[in-house]
């Protein structure tokens, strides 16, 4: 609940100050030009038609602004989505080995218990302790 209300009060506050510094300079975002495209800058190509410089008709500097906050806005979008195949895909490829390692689990545990006995009488936890062999410790295991 504290991340919603912290997310919502970040926005708010960038909202503000965008909003604010519009109002303080609406002079510059009302002010139109006109920008010229040159794709390519080669003077033997200055000749061509094709390849002259285009003049843009005037548009505002806040619509401008707009466009530009629209695209980069698209562009994260569209680039956070390769990460979010590429989580998707690891997720499912760790869920797929843990259902392959409790499977495996599972035929270890039938296996064993195929070698211990099955009449109360007979099995105790304490005449099979866990920790009874270490591994390396050969002389513990010919004693058995």
């Amino acid at each position: 609940m504290k991340s919603a209300k912290f997310k919502f009060a970040f926005w708010f506050l960038v909202f503000v100050a965008v909003g604010l510094f519009m109002l303080q300079n609406q002079e510059f975002f009302k002010a139109q030009n006109s920008y010229n495209i040159n794709l390519i800058n080669i003077k033997s190509l200055e000749g061509i038609k094709a390849f002259a410089p285009y003049p843009s008709p005037e548009i505002a500097n806040a619509l401008l602004f707009f466009v530009s906050f629209v695209l980069g806005i698209g562009l994260t979008y569209f680039l956070g989505f390769f990460g979010w195949f590429k989580s998707k895909r690891t997720i499912k490829t760790l869920l797929a080995d843990n259902e392959r390692l409790y499977d495996k689990l599972d035929e270890l545990e039938h296996e064993l218990d195929r070698y211990r006995p099955h009449d109360s009488d007979e099995y105790d936890d304490e005449d099979y302790p866990d920790d009874e062999y270490i591994e390396g410790d050969e002389q513990q295991l010919e004693r058995k």
